[in-house]
């Protein structure tokens, strides 16, 4: 029974990957629809951004009073009827005001996913292998999502899309009820007695007053400026060497399912070496912008072809797990134990908002720069990016030196 528990949340947590990267698609090819020029198709990207950090500072507090089966069960609910209004609305504002709130109930989503599958696997040896696993199912997801999603809207149009997803969306919501199990991890606690903002000023503090940890949220926000850019720009530069929705939507589509896979691919090659020796971190944390500046410099050299973007796609998934690995594993190694939840849940909020103010500054320019000026501009700040973590990167060093010392 616990076996088909677990199945089932890998599943719950499968299609809710799903069903982000077709929101995404079909939200993108939609705006396209409604403004050829890729203008508000961009501005979506920076939506997300917003919605995905005020979740972070927002809903921490509802995520640990309701997590599992309340906000598992009714997120994909309220996101169905979000969805559903997509298919009477016409306005963009409207249009774009409904990813506001399906990307704030995304921001929840998944942490609750995480969470129940951790207690549903109460063996501390069975995890890592179970995670590891799930990961792996949410990636192959994310990887057909964008490309499922552009066969039905080029065979079938927009609506059938916006149905689908809203019939996987109810799908999942039934997957809570299916075993006992899964409707038991229902915790609704008192709120807790550090409250909300005491946690937002010791995460704040611990960011300011560790020079590593500060140091490490500005590497981050640069790397984010640089990969988060090229892809604010995408929809602009896609209107400008297509002439339809439907060539709009594929390669666009395409480029997501390339970047995924480029993540997962280096996510199987990279973490076997990480496993055997942890100090290859150190080429983590230059490969992070190394293969996005790359990944950016073959399209302007090609010229911004269609093949050119899929090469930058691939690429910037190889890169964007360099960036993500060595984040996390150096954050945990520069963050007392006691205040990582804290750091984590300021830190990304800051590091998002920050990024969307960059993306909006960057959609702005691009109405008086051309996109190999604002791409070059992207690769000068990724240059910069790993002087800010060699501080972090040293600490984590010296830990494992010390480990291996004493074993």
């Amino acid at each position: 029974m616990l076996r088909n528990s677990v199945f089932l949340m890998i599943l719950i947590g499968s299609l809710t990957s799903f069903c982000t990267g077709g929101v995404l698609s079909i939200g993108l090819s939609l705006l396209q629809l409604q403004d050829t020029t890729g203008e508000t198709s961009a501005t979506l990207n920076v939506v997300n951004l917003i919605a995905i950090g005020i979740a972070g500072l927002c809903l921490g507090n509802v995520l640990a009073r309701y997590q599992g089966f309340i906000i598992g069960f009714y997120s994909q609910i309220v996101c169905a009827g979000l969805l559903s209004f997509l298919l009477f609305i016409n306005n963009p504002v409207l249009i774009l005001l409904v990813f506001f709130l399906l990307a704030l109930l995304i921001g929840a989503d998944n942490p609750n996913n995480n969470s129940a599958l951790n207690q549903l696997v109460p063996d501390p040896k069975q995890k890592a292998s179970m995670f590891a696993f799930y990961t792996s199912c949410c990636q192959f997801f994310v990887i057909i999502s964008p490309l499922l999603i552009y066969f039905i809207i080029a065979h079938l149009g927009h609506e059938m899309a916006i149905a689908f997803v809203v019939f996987i969306y109810l799908l999942n919501a039934s997957l809570w009820f299916r075993i006992n199990s899964i409707q038991q991890i229902n915790r609704v606690k008192e709120p807790s007695k550090r409250p909300t903002q005491r946690a937002y000023g010791v995460g704040f503090r611990c960011l300011w007053r560790i020079s590593a940890l500060r140091f490490l949220t500005i590497n981050r926000i640069l790397n984010n400026f640089l990969y988060t850019g090229s892809i604010v720009l995408l929809p602009l530069v896609l209107a400008s060497i297509t002439s339809d929705n439907i060539k709009f939507t594929a390669i666009q589509n395409s480029i997501f399912a390339l970047l995924a896979l480029g993540f997962v691919v280096n996510g199987f090659v990279s973490s076997y070496y990480l496993r055997k020796s942890p100090s290859l971190i150190r080429f983590f944390v230059w490969g992070a912008p190394a293969f996005a500046i790359i990944a950016i410099s073959s399209v302007l050299y090609l010229d911004f072809t269609k093949y050119s973007l899929y090469i930058m796609g691939f690429l910037l998934g190889i890169g964007q797990f360099y960036f993500r690995v060595s984040g996390i594993t150096i954050g945990q190694a520069v963050t007392p134990s006691e205040n990582l939840a804290e750091v984590i849940l300021v830190g990304d909020a800051s590091v998002r908002i920050i990024t969307a103010l960059f993306s909006i500054v960057l959609l702005y320019a691009a109405n008086f720069f051309s996109f190999s000026i604002l791409y070059k501009i992207c690769i000068s700040i990724g240059f910069c990016a790993p002087l800010f973590i060699l501080q972090g990167l040293s600490i984590y060093l010296k830990g494992l030196a010390i480990k291996k010392s004493v074993a």
